[in-house]
């Protein structure tokens, strides 16, 4: 029989999770439920449970919850599974698992297995983005009020407030060829193409094209640095204030030490970050359409 755990987010309220329950309560499965805590936000429960050969780990939760489980599973052969319920779903929206939470549930039983790559950055596991700055002062400064209230609007909102900060200087190292030192608003380093509010920053990229992309917007004032922004979305990404590059190893050595974030996660500010792709190293189901 095929065996299921469930890594619910420990914040979820109990409708929905009774309404999950009862949706798989109605497969032929063997499914067993665990809940989030403070000191585990998933990582070793769904290792526990790739350690014991389960077929697949389902992350019921937003974005960190999904981090985490894709964390424990990573280079198992235990799949994961994805019920978004955060606001940016970033997993789920680059590859199309539906926020129905019916829909979701029947992709995370039957969907179609595929191969991942993930990032790593300073040893932790990143599967769609990570990056030092700008951005990660957003997500260390966006509240879940906030969050819960207006979705993936409050994360523009917070952006707003932040155009000013001050820059950070890094050199940026791309498969150990020394591409730019500079001041930067943020230096992200992406999996995936798209980011909150369906913004996507690196149309060229795959799940599995063994790659990451770099991008580092250098403006200095507000105005500049929501040009570049624009630019990067809505243009033809080359300005004069973006780097672009692609690669399999990235570091930045910072001057001094500067916040980061990996799919939404804040860490506390770091001199060097050093990035990896780990080459379809996590199997994921996805509905038969996903590309």
């Amino acid at each position: 029989m095929k065996r299921i755990v469930v890594v619910a987010n420990g914040t979820l309220d109990d409708d929905r999770i009774d309404r999950a329950r009862e949706i798989l309560g109605d497969s032929s499965l063997s499914v067993t439920w665990e809940r989030t805590t403070e000191s585990d936000p998933g990582v070793e429960m769904a290792r526990a449970a790739a350690a014991e050969e389960a077929d697949v780990v389902i992350a019921f939760g937003g974005d960190g919850t999904v981090r985490a489980c894709a964390e424990g599973v990573s280079g198992t052969d235990t799949a994961l599974g994805v019920i978004p319920a955060g606001t940016g779903n970033l997993l789920a929206r680059n590859l199309g698992i539906p926020d129905d939470l019916d829909e979701s549930i029947a992709v995370a039983l039957g969907g179609r297995a595929r191969a991942l790559d993930t990032g790593r950055v300073n040893g932790e596991l990143f599967a769609v983005i990570a990056g030092a700055g700008f951005d990660a002062e957003v997500m260390a400064n966006t509240g879940d009020e906030a969050k819960n209230r207006m979705g993936a609007l409050a994360y523009f909102i917070e952006g707003a407030r932040h155009l000013k900060d001050p820059s950070f200087e890094a050199s940026v190292i791309v498969d150990g060829a020394d591409i730019m030192r500079g001041e930067w608003a943020t230096v992200l380093v992406a999996n995936l193409s798209h980011l909150q509010g369906d913004v996507e920053l690196f149309p060229d990229s795959a799940p599995d094209d063994g790659v990451l992309e770099v991008l580092g917007i250098s403006a200095e004032t507000p105005t500049e640095r929501l040009a570049a922004g624009l630019e990067a979305v809505m243009g033809d990404g080359m300005g004069k204030h973006l780097l672009r590059a692609t690669g399999s190893e990235v570091r930045l050595d910072l001057a001094e030490p500067t916040r980061y974030q990996l799919d939404g996660d804040a860490r506390p500010p770091a001199t060097t970050l050093d990035f990896e792709v780990r080459a379809r190293s996590l199997t994921i189901l996805t509905p038969e359409e996903s590309t």
